[in-house]
Protein backbone atom coordinates (compact mmCIF):
# COMPACT_ATOMS: atom_id res chain seq x y z
CA UNK A 1 0.00 0.00 0.00
CA UNK A 2 1.21 3.50 -0.86
CA UNK A 3 0.29 6.52 1.25
CA UNK A 4 0.48 10.05 -0.11
CA UNK A 5 -0.53 13.43 1.30
CA UNK A 6 -0.32 17.12 0.54
CA UNK A 7 -2.23 20.41 0.41
CA UNK A 8 -4.21 22.34 -2.17
CA UNK A 9 -5.51 25.92 -2.08
CA UNK A 10 -9.26 26.49 -2.09
CA UNK A 11 -11.14 29.51 -3.44
CA UNK A 12 -10.60 31.34 -0.15
CA UNK A 13 -6.82 30.75 -0.45
CA UNK A 14 -6.90 28.36 2.51
CA UNK A 15 -4.64 25.31 2.62
CA UNK A 16 -6.69 22.10 2.56
CA UNK A 17 -4.96 18.90 3.63
CA UNK A 18 -5.58 15.72 1.65
CA UNK A 19 -4.25 12.18 1.67
CA UNK A 20 -4.64 8.94 -0.23
CA UNK A 21 -4.14 5.23 0.35
CA UNK A 22 -3.37 3.41 -2.88
CA UNK A 23 -3.07 -0.27 -3.84
CA UNK A 24 0.08 -1.51 -5.55
CA UNK A 25 -1.89 -2.45 -8.67
CA UNK A 26 -4.34 -0.32 -10.69
CA UNK A 27 -7.42 0.42 -8.55
CA UNK A 28 -10.78 -1.25 -9.16
CA UNK A 29 -12.48 2.00 -8.17
CA UNK A 30 -11.98 5.10 -6.03
CA UNK A 31 -13.58 5.76 -2.63
CA UNK A 32 -13.72 9.43 -1.60
CA UNK A 33 -14.21 9.97 2.13
CA UNK A 34 -15.99 13.04 3.53
CA UNK A 35 -15.54 12.95 7.31
CA UNK A 36 -17.80 14.17 10.09
CA UNK A 37 -17.91 17.22 12.35
CA UNK A 38 -14.86 17.88 14.58
CA UNK A 39 -12.85 14.92 13.18
CA UNK A 40 -10.51 14.46 10.20
CA UNK A 41 -9.66 12.11 7.35
CA UNK A 42 -6.89 10.36 9.30
CA UNK A 43 -9.48 8.62 11.48
CA UNK A 44 -10.39 6.42 8.51
CA UNK A 45 -7.09 4.59 8.19
CA UNK A 46 -8.73 1.30 9.30
CA UNK A 47 -11.35 1.78 6.60
CA UNK A 48 -8.61 2.50 4.08
CA UNK A 49 -6.56 -0.56 5.07
CA UNK A 50 -9.52 -2.85 4.44
CA UNK A 51 -10.50 -1.46 1.06
CA UNK A 52 -6.96 -0.97 -0.26
CA UNK A 53 -6.39 -4.67 0.44
CA UNK A 54 -9.47 -5.29 -1.71
CA UNK A 55 -7.98 -3.30 -4.58
CA UNK A 56 -9.64 0.09 -4.07
CA UNK A 57 -7.95 3.50 -3.95
CA UNK A 58 -9.09 5.63 -1.01
CA UNK A 59 -8.89 9.44 -0.90
CA UNK A 60 -9.80 11.85 1.87
CA UNK A 61 -9.41 15.51 2.76
CA UNK A 62 -9.73 17.49 5.98
CA UNK A 63 -12.64 19.93 5.78
CA UNK A 64 -12.10 23.64 6.44
CA UNK A 65 -11.45 24.14 10.16
CA UNK A 66 -10.73 20.44 10.70
CA UNK A 67 -7.62 18.31 11.12
CA UNK A 68 -4.60 19.73 9.31
CA UNK A 69 -6.55 22.16 7.12
CA UNK A 70 -6.63 25.92 7.65
CA UNK A 71 -9.48 27.72 9.34
CA UNK A 72 -11.03 28.32 12.74
CA UNK A 73 -11.81 24.96 14.34
CA UNK A 74 -15.27 23.64 13.42
CA UNK A 75 -16.23 26.89 11.71
CA UNK A 76 -17.33 27.60 8.15
CA UNK A 77 -18.68 30.88 6.82
CA UNK A 78 -21.04 29.13 4.42
CA UNK A 79 -21.80 25.43 3.95
CA UNK A 80 -21.23 25.81 0.21
CA UNK A 81 -17.54 26.29 1.01
CA UNK A 82 -17.42 22.62 1.98
CA UNK A 83 -19.05 21.71 -1.34
CA UNK A 84 -16.66 23.93 -3.32
CA UNK A 85 -13.61 22.29 -1.74
CA UNK A 86 -15.07 18.85 -2.40
CA UNK A 87 -15.50 19.74 -6.09
CA UNK A 88 -11.89 20.94 -6.33
CA UNK A 89 -10.60 17.75 -4.72
CA UNK A 90 -12.85 15.56 -6.87
CA UNK A 91 -11.42 17.15 -10.02
CA UNK A 92 -7.91 16.49 -8.73
CA UNK A 93 -8.78 12.83 -8.13
CA UNK A 94 -10.26 12.48 -11.63
CA UNK A 95 -6.92 13.67 -13.04
CA UNK A 96 -5.00 11.19 -10.89
CA UNK A 97 -7.38 8.27 -11.57
CA UNK A 98 -8.66 8.84 -15.14
CA UNK A 99 -11.54 6.59 -16.06
CA UNK A 100 -11.94 5.06 -12.59
CA UNK A 101 -15.44 5.08 -11.08
CA UNK A 102 -15.56 7.26 -7.97
CA UNK A 103 -17.84 6.54 -5.01
CA UNK A 104 -18.45 9.16 -2.34
CA UNK A 105 -18.41 7.95 1.29
CA UNK A 106 -19.95 10.53 3.63
CA UNK A 107 -20.16 10.02 7.40
CA UNK A 108 -22.28 12.06 9.84
CA UNK A 109 -21.91 15.72 8.79
CA UNK A 110 -19.99 14.38 5.80
CA UNK A 111 -23.22 12.58 4.90
CA UNK A 112 -25.04 15.93 4.91
CA UNK A 113 -22.31 17.46 2.73
CA UNK A 114 -22.56 14.44 0.44
CA UNK A 115 -26.34 14.81 0.19
CA UNK A 116 -26.07 18.47 -0.81
CA UNK A 117 -23.36 17.58 -3.32
CA UNK A 118 -25.57 14.91 -4.89
CA UNK A 119 -28.49 17.35 -5.12
CA UNK A 120 -26.48 20.15 -6.73
CA UNK A 121 -24.09 18.05 -8.82
CA UNK A 122 -25.86 14.90 -9.99
CA UNK A 123 -23.84 12.49 -12.10
CA UNK A 124 -20.44 13.65 -10.86
CA UNK A 125 -19.77 10.39 -9.00
CA UNK A 126 -20.65 6.79 -9.83
CA UNK A 127 -22.44 6.31 -6.50
CA UNK A 128 -22.52 7.26 -2.84
CA UNK A 129 -22.73 5.63 0.58
CA UNK A 130 -23.95 7.89 3.39
CA UNK A 131 -23.12 6.50 6.81
CA UNK A 132 -25.30 7.90 9.59
CA UNK A 133 -25.93 11.12 7.62
CA UNK A 134 -27.07 14.06 9.74
CA UNK A 135 -29.91 15.36 7.59
CA UNK A 136 -32.49 16.51 10.13
CA UNK A 137 -32.65 18.33 13.45
CA UNK A 138 -32.43 15.93 16.43
CA UNK A 139 -35.68 15.46 18.32
CA UNK A 140 -34.21 16.82 21.57
CA UNK A 141 -33.33 20.21 20.04
CA UNK A 142 -36.12 22.70 20.75
CA UNK A 143 -37.33 25.42 18.32
CA UNK A 144 -36.25 28.02 20.91
CA UNK A 145 -32.68 26.71 20.86
CA UNK A 146 -32.68 26.71 17.04
CA UNK A 147 -33.83 30.35 16.97
CA UNK A 148 -31.20 31.27 19.59
CA UNK A 149 -28.53 29.51 17.56
CA UNK A 150 -29.42 31.47 14.43
CA UNK A 151 -29.24 34.74 16.35
CA UNK A 152 -25.87 33.89 17.91
CA UNK A 153 -24.60 32.81 14.48
CA UNK A 154 -25.40 36.26 13.12
CA UNK A 155 -23.89 38.21 16.03
CA UNK A 156 -21.06 35.92 17.19
CA UNK A 157 -20.55 33.37 14.38
CA UNK A 158 -17.37 31.86 15.85
CA UNK A 159 -18.73 31.43 19.35
CA UNK A 160 -18.65 27.82 20.61
CA UNK A 161 -22.23 26.60 20.96
CA UNK A 162 -22.41 22.83 21.50
CA UNK A 163 -20.19 19.86 22.22
CA UNK A 164 -20.65 16.47 20.60
CA UNK A 165 -22.08 13.83 22.95
CA UNK A 166 -19.51 11.04 22.80
CA UNK A 167 -21.85 8.51 24.41
CA UNK A 168 -23.24 7.70 20.98
CA UNK A 169 -19.89 7.58 19.21
CA UNK A 170 -19.27 3.85 19.69
CA UNK A 171 -20.05 0.94 21.98
CA UNK A 172 -16.35 0.15 22.05
CA UNK A 173 -14.65 2.17 24.87
CA UNK A 174 -11.28 1.91 23.10
CA UNK A 175 -12.74 3.69 20.06
CA UNK A 176 -14.12 6.47 22.27
CA UNK A 177 -10.81 6.87 24.11
CA UNK A 178 -8.85 7.00 20.84
CA UNK A 179 -11.19 9.77 19.67
CA UNK A 180 -10.60 11.72 22.90
CA UNK A 181 -6.82 11.28 22.68
CA UNK A 182 -6.56 12.30 19.02
CA UNK A 183 -4.86 15.74 18.92
CA UNK A 184 -6.42 16.54 15.53
CA UNK A 185 -9.97 16.03 16.83
CA UNK A 186 -11.63 19.21 18.06
CA UNK A 187 -12.69 18.33 21.60
CA UNK A 188 -14.25 21.75 22.16
CA UNK A 189 -17.60 23.16 21.09
CA UNK A 190 -18.48 23.57 17.44
CA UNK A 191 -19.36 27.09 16.41
CA UNK A 192 -22.71 28.81 16.17
CA UNK A 193 -22.25 29.39 12.43
CA UNK A 194 -21.73 25.68 11.71
CA UNK A 195 -24.86 24.92 13.74
CA UNK A 196 -26.91 27.49 11.80
CA UNK A 197 -25.52 26.35 8.44
CA UNK A 198 -26.39 22.74 9.24
CA UNK A 199 -29.93 23.77 10.18
CA UNK A 200 -30.30 25.66 6.92
CA UNK A 201 -28.95 22.65 5.03
CA UNK A 202 -31.52 20.41 6.74
CA UNK A 203 -34.22 22.64 5.26
CA UNK A 204 -32.70 22.23 1.79
CA UNK A 205 -32.63 18.47 2.08
CA UNK A 206 -36.25 18.44 3.27
CA UNK A 207 -37.32 20.79 0.45
CA UNK A 208 -35.64 19.12 -2.49
CA UNK A 209 -33.94 15.93 -1.39
CA UNK A 210 -36.90 13.86 -2.59
CA UNK A 211 -36.87 15.76 -5.88
CA UNK A 212 -33.24 14.96 -6.66
CA UNK A 213 -32.34 12.29 -9.16
CA UNK A 214 -29.54 11.19 -6.84
CA UNK A 215 -30.16 7.90 -5.04
CA UNK A 216 -28.11 6.91 -2.03
CA UNK A 217 -27.71 4.01 0.30
CA UNK A 218 -26.50 4.00 3.86
CA UNK A 219 -24.15 1.81 5.84
CA UNK A 220 -23.35 1.60 9.54
CA UNK A 221 -20.03 0.55 11.04
CA UNK A 222 -20.60 -2.15 13.65
CA UNK A 223 -18.51 -2.67 16.75
CA UNK A 224 -19.43 -6.36 16.67
CA UNK A 225 -16.71 -7.27 14.19
CA UNK A 226 -18.29 -6.36 10.85
CA UNK A 227 -15.81 -4.25 8.94
CA UNK A 228 -16.88 -3.85 5.38
CA UNK A 229 -19.33 -4.39 2.58
CA UNK A 230 -18.71 -5.66 -0.91
CA UNK A 231 -21.28 -4.89 -3.54
CA UNK A 232 -21.75 -4.70 -7.25
CA UNK A 233 -24.36 -2.68 -9.05
CA UNK A 234 -25.69 -3.84 -12.40
CA UNK A 235 -28.06 -1.92 -14.64
CA UNK A 236 -30.46 -4.45 -16.12
CA UNK A 237 -32.61 -2.31 -18.39
CA UNK A 238 -32.34 1.23 -19.71
CA UNK A 239 -36.05 1.33 -20.50
CA UNK A 240 -37.44 0.61 -17.04
CA UNK A 241 -34.32 1.58 -15.00
CA UNK A 242 -34.29 -1.72 -13.14
CA UNK A 243 -31.35 -2.10 -10.79
CA UNK A 244 -29.98 -5.25 -9.18
CA UNK A 245 -27.76 -4.96 -6.10
CA UNK A 246 -25.70 -7.98 -5.05
CA UNK A 247 -24.09 -7.75 -1.60
CA UNK A 248 -21.67 -9.83 0.44
CA UNK A 249 -20.94 -8.68 4.00
CA UNK A 250 -17.86 -10.17 5.64
CA UNK A 251 -16.35 -9.95 9.12
CA UNK A 252 -12.69 -9.50 10.08
CA UNK A 253 -11.99 -13.20 9.48
CA UNK A 254 -13.25 -12.86 5.91
CA UNK A 255 -16.24 -15.05 6.75
CA UNK A 256 -19.49 -14.20 5.02
CA UNK A 257 -22.00 -12.83 7.52
CA UNK A 258 -24.80 -12.31 5.04
CA UNK A 259 -25.23 -12.06 1.30
CA UNK A 260 -27.99 -11.78 -1.23
CA UNK A 261 -29.47 -9.91 -4.16
CA UNK A 262 -31.98 -7.09 -4.17
CA UNK A 263 -33.83 -5.77 -7.23
CA UNK A 264 -35.76 -2.54 -7.57
CA UNK A 265 -37.09 -0.29 -10.30
CA UNK A 266 -36.63 3.46 -10.28
CA UNK A 267 -38.37 6.01 -12.44
CA UNK A 268 -36.17 7.32 -15.22
CA UNK A 269 -38.11 10.59 -15.51
CA UNK A 270 -39.54 12.52 -12.56
CA UNK A 271 -42.17 15.17 -13.33
CA UNK A 272 -43.49 17.40 -10.53
CA UNK A 273 -47.22 17.75 -9.97
CA UNK A 274 -47.17 21.47 -9.21
CA UNK A 275 -45.47 24.65 -10.34
CA UNK A 276 -43.17 26.00 -7.63
CA UNK A 277 -40.36 28.49 -7.08
CA UNK A 278 -38.12 27.59 -4.15
CA UNK A 279 -36.01 29.81 -1.92
CA UNK A 280 -32.55 30.50 -3.28
CA UNK A 281 -29.53 29.01 -1.51
CA UNK A 282 -27.41 30.36 0.04
CA UNK A 283 -29.30 33.43 1.17
CA UNK A 284 -27.89 35.96 1.96
CA UNK A 285 -25.10 35.26 -0.54
CA UNK A 286 -21.83 36.65 -1.83
CA UNK A 287 -20.60 35.21 -5.10
CA UNK A 288 -23.24 32.86 -6.45
CA UNK A 289 -26.63 31.62 -5.33
CA UNK A 290 -28.73 28.71 -6.59
CA UNK A 291 -32.35 29.30 -7.65
CA UNK A 292 -34.53 26.19 -7.91
CA UNK A 293 -37.95 25.73 -9.49
CA UNK A 294 -40.19 22.97 -10.81
CA UNK A 295 -42.39 22.79 -13.91
CA UNK A 296 -45.27 20.30 -14.29
CA UNK A 297 -45.30 20.90 -18.07
CA UNK A 298 -43.10 22.31 -20.81
CA UNK A 299 -43.40 26.11 -20.78
CA UNK A 300 -41.76 29.30 -21.96
CA UNK A 301 -39.85 30.30 -18.82
CA UNK A 302 -38.73 33.76 -17.80
CA UNK A 303 -36.74 34.40 -14.63
CA UNK A 304 -36.00 38.02 -13.77
CA UNK A 305 -34.34 39.87 -10.89
CA UNK A 306 -35.72 43.25 -9.75
CA UNK A 307 -34.46 45.78 -7.25
CA UNK A 308 -36.73 47.10 -4.50
CA UNK A 309 -37.76 50.02 -6.75
CA UNK A 310 -39.25 47.56 -9.21
CA UNK A 311 -36.55 48.02 -11.86
CA UNK A 312 -35.42 44.91 -13.70
CA UNK A 313 -31.69 44.40 -13.18
CA UNK A 314 -31.07 40.93 -14.61
CA UNK A 315 -32.62 38.38 -16.94
CA UNK A 316 -31.52 34.92 -15.85
CA UNK A 317 -33.75 32.78 -18.10
CA UNK A 318 -35.87 33.51 -21.17
CA UNK A 319 -36.38 30.25 -23.06
CA UNK A 320 -38.57 27.20 -23.56
CA UNK A 321 -37.95 24.57 -20.88
CA UNK A 322 -39.09 20.98 -20.37
CA UNK A 323 -41.14 19.72 -17.42
CA UNK A 324 -39.04 18.71 -14.46
CA UNK A 325 -36.93 19.98 -11.57
CA UNK A 326 -34.57 22.79 -12.51
CA UNK A 327 -31.84 24.82 -10.86
CA UNK A 328 -29.78 27.73 -12.11
CA UNK A 329 -27.17 29.93 -10.48
CA UNK A 330 -26.99 33.73 -10.44
CA UNK A 331 -23.67 35.48 -9.86
CA UNK A 332 -25.04 38.83 -8.72
CA UNK A 333 -24.38 40.58 -12.04
CA UNK A 334 -26.87 42.68 -13.99
CA UNK A 335 -27.65 42.48 -17.72
CA UNK A 336 -24.62 44.69 -18.43
CA UNK A 337 -22.29 42.30 -16.64
CA UNK A 338 -21.74 44.61 -13.67
CA UNK A 339 -21.96 43.53 -10.05
CA UNK A 340 -25.13 44.73 -8.35
CA UNK A 341 -25.01 46.59 -5.08
CA UNK A 342 -25.66 45.02 -1.70
CA UNK A 343 -29.31 44.83 -0.77
CA UNK A 344 -32.61 43.01 -1.09
CA UNK A 345 -33.82 41.93 -4.53
CA UNK A 346 -36.91 40.18 -5.90
CA UNK A 347 -36.61 37.25 -8.28
CA UNK A 348 -39.72 36.53 -10.36
CA UNK A 349 -40.45 33.32 -12.25
CA UNK A 350 -43.01 33.28 -15.07
CA UNK A 351 -44.04 30.09 -16.86
CA UNK A 352 -47.21 30.22 -18.97
CA UNK A 353 -50.02 31.39 -16.70
CA UNK A 354 -47.97 30.69 -13.56
CA UNK A 355 -45.83 33.23 -11.74
CA UNK A 356 -44.15 33.35 -8.35
CA UNK A 357 -41.61 35.62 -6.69
CA UNK A 358 -39.30 35.52 -3.68
CA UNK A 359 -36.78 37.80 -2.00
CA UNK A 360 -33.02 37.32 -1.95
CA UNK A 361 -30.25 39.28 -0.28
CA UNK A 362 -26.92 40.05 -1.94
CA UNK A 363 -23.98 41.07 0.25
CA UNK A 364 -20.66 42.28 -1.14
Amino acid sequence: MKHQDGYFKNQENQSIFFQSWLPDNPAKAVLLIVHGLNEHSGRYDHFSDFFVNEGFAVYGMDLIGHGKSDGTRSYVKDFTNYINDLILYLEKIKQLQPGSPIFLIGHSMGGLIGTLFLIDHPGQVAGAVLSGPVVQIPDDVTPLFIALGKFVSFVFPKLGLLKIDLSGLSRNPDVVQAYKDDPLVNSGKFTARVSAEMTRSFDRVADEGSDSSAHHGSARHSDDGDTGERGRFEKLSQENSAVRVSYDLKNRRAETVTSGTYETTVSAIRVPRDFALLQNYPNPFNGETMIRFQLPASERVKLYVYNIRGQRVATIIDEQMEAGYHRISWNGRNDNGRQVGSGVYIYLLQAGRHHQSKKLTYMK
